[in-house]
């Protein structure tokens, strides 16, 4: 938060302390904390859908502008960067400071390629299933306990393939992205134009591949119950409102209103989508194959004893 703050110039409140770590003899707390700067304004979850310009808005704009600051930023290594001199942090995730994987003798890192972090991942959990696993847990995919040499054998497909499947640079560049962003974490001008005053919540923030940020903040995917809107053939120009269904008008009032508020979301979403792939290096990001599935296969690998084998097993045969 405080890099993003200082180096970026991304409206954050000021920190004033922190500790990540709850044994840390400097931890008076003897818990995870963060003081920070209390800053004015109000949630912009309370104003999204209420904003009645679709596109152009200051909120949408302002967000726009965060994930360039970030994505404008190089890394040389991998992981969840804690913000301290000598770490990224030493874990491919907080996963691996769990139970009996704290105190074990893991690769956490530094990595200073993709490939070598996924590996590392796999390392790390074939170690405890040698060391941990049993028979006993029931898999929660069929009737049969689960089996460490199935998880062991889906582990080793994935080191086998993960030097292959990871792209080339400038794809593959070490950069600080934030999926996690949202609105009830965003405080935004409780009158007047909606710009956001700070991001609050950095949590999830962590060095990852270029290619797996995504065209839009998750936020801003519609969900059900709202107008499934194709992102295809975008218009290269205003208007970006899509036209309502010819019935609209024959329906009660209060479902014409939810109706054309989805369809500002949806224009919202077009007109993002469109800025973002205005940017060659973006465009080129979103047609790298498997971007989401390069993401999520370190996270399903280290927890793929508790979880599932199923879920790293379905990502390889996707890929």
């Amino acid at each position: 938060m405080q890099f993003a703050h200082d180096e970026l110039g991304i409206p954050t409140p000021n920190v004033f302390s922190w500790s990540s770590r709850a044994d840390s003899a400097e931890n008076q707390v003897r818990a995870e904390y963060i003081f920070m700067e209390r800053v004015p304004g109000v949630k912009a979850l309370d104003h999204w859908e209420n904003i009645e310009e679709p596109v152009g808005n200051p909120l949408t704009a302002d967000l726009f502008d965060i994930e360039n600051k970030l994505n404008r930023v190089q890394f040389s290594q991998f992981g969840i960067w804690t913000g301290e001199e000598d770490t990224l942090q030493r874990a491919a995730e907080r996963y691996q400071y769990r139970g009996e994987r704290k105190e074990m003798d893991l690769d956490r890192g530094l990595w200073s390629n993709y490939s070598d972090f996924m590996i590392a991942s796999a390392e790390n959990e074939r170690t405890w299933i040698k060391c941990f696993a049993s028979t006993s847990p029931v898999n929660q995919y069929s009737l049969q306990p689960a089996d460490p040499q199935v998880h062991l054998r889906t582990l080793d497909m994935y080191k086998a393939i993960a030097p292959h499947i990871v792209p080339s640079s400038p794809m593959s560049d070490a950069t600080l992205l934030h999926p996690e962003i949202d609105l009830s974490k965003i405080l935004v001008s409780e009158s007047g134009p909606v710009n956001i005053l700070a991001v609050t919540n950095w949590r999830g923030a962590y060095i990852g591949l270029y290619c797996t940020q995504p065209p839009f903040p998750t936020f801003m995917d519609l969900e059900d119950g709202q107008l499934n809107i194709s992102l295809e053939a975008l218009p290269s120009q205003l208007p970006w409102m899509v036209e309502p269904p010819s019935q609209v008008k024959s329906l009660f009032a209060e479902l014409q209103e939810t109706i054309y508020s989805h369809l500002r979301l949806a224009a919202r979403k077009r007109y993002y989508v469109y800025m973002t792939l205005k940017d060659k290096r973006r465009a080129e990001a979103s047609e790298v194959p498997h971007a989401k599935h390069l993401a999520l296969l370190p996270y399903w690998t280290v927890k793929s004893w508790d979880s599932g084998w199923l879920y790293v097993a379905d990502y390889l045969l996707e890929i």
